[in-house]
């Protein structure tokens, strides 16, 4: 009986999203995954060292008193409805979801400016990067405020509230108005969705920056006792934040772009002079202090329980 012959490997070999990436590339991937999860630790700290400087500013303007003793139960922490528990635990879910799906995108391939952008510090280049583990840290913290009765706690995220609902706003609207329809990024999802098996890098980036508004006003118009915010918060020391990380934000990419020679944005290669960075920081500042005085809008209406 004659005998069928075997097909070739590779000919029905299932074909893998590795098939687009040389082995240099895999390996600057890993190396890329490796900096991202180094830098969960330094980031849960960073927040911490945000907020207690947020408490230092406002202590240095409005003294103790006015901008409340951080650590200490300075006002009665109520008990939380079971509600809105179950309200910060899926804002924590939906945060952690977002940071994992960051994580989890494919690496870029050796003809992408940004391949060469996040060798030094991976993909905490990136803006969006910050903000989705900041929220994480913040909302994780939030949920164990109720859970714990932690004065501390309360304190620390009531604190930086404001800051960071300003952060979510500017992530998620940024995104879309200088990343999203940018024909560079167009091009290269395009050429991602062409392969085989293809990959949508786009609807990815969707999901992955649509999450940060929805989870900020959340957080502070529902999540929050209102009282003890405004008690706890200062919108100067919000506004002043915002100029400091609009500053701190363009040094580092200022100073990863001296030692890379790449930009981790498309539309920063049109900034050639000193004049356009400064108008740069000065309109991202007058946008994102919009987005703080929106959330500490949101502060001043009555508390929902």
């Amino acid at each position: 009986m004659a005998v069928e012959p075997a097909p070739l490997l590779a000919e029905h070999r299932k074909k893998s999203w590795r098939d687009f990436y040389t082995d240099e590339e895999l390996s600057h991937g890993r190396h890329i995954k490796l900096r991202g999860a180094l830098g969960v630790p330094l980031f849960i700290a960073w927040y911490f060292a945000l907020a207690a400087l947020l408490g230092g500013l406002s202590t240095a303007l409005w003294g103790s008193e006015a901008s409340g003793s951080r650590g200490e139960a300075h006002h009665e922490l109520a008990s939380t409805p079971a509600a809105i528990l179950v309200l910060q635990a899926i804002l924590a879910a939906l945060a952690v979801f977002a940071f994992v799906l960051q994580s989890a995108l494919l690496p870029n391939n050796a003809n992408e400016d940004i391949y060469y952008a996040q060798t030094h510090i991976g993909a905490w280049i990136f803006l969006t990067r910050h903000c989705l583990m900041l929220q994480v840290v913040h909302q994780v913290a939030s949920l164990f405020v109720g859970l714990l009765m932690s004065a501390y706690l309360a304190s620390t995220t009531n604190c930086i509230s404001l800051w960071m609902g300003g952060l979510g706003w500017f992530v998620t609207i940024q995104y879309f108005t200088l990343v999203h329809f940018n024909p560079v990024f167009m091009e290269t999802c395009a050429e991602k969705a062409a392969r085989d098996p293809p990959y949508d890098l786009r609807t990815r980036c969707i999901w992955m920056h649509s999450f940060a508004l929805p989870i900020a006003v959340l957080d502070i118009a529902i999540a929050r006792q209102h009282g003890p915010l405004r008690a706890d918060s200062s919108i100067v020391a919000s506004l002043l934040m915002v100029v400091f990380y609009v500053l701190f934000y363009i040094g580092l990419i200022v100073a990863n772009f001296r030692v890379t020679g790449y930009w981790p944005y498309e539309f920063l290669k049109e900034f050639k002079t000193v004049g356009k960075w400064i108008s740069f920081a000065v309109a991202q500042s007058a946008i994102m202090t919009i987005f703080c005085l929106i959330s500490w809008g949101l502060a001043l209406v009555p508390s929902a329980w």
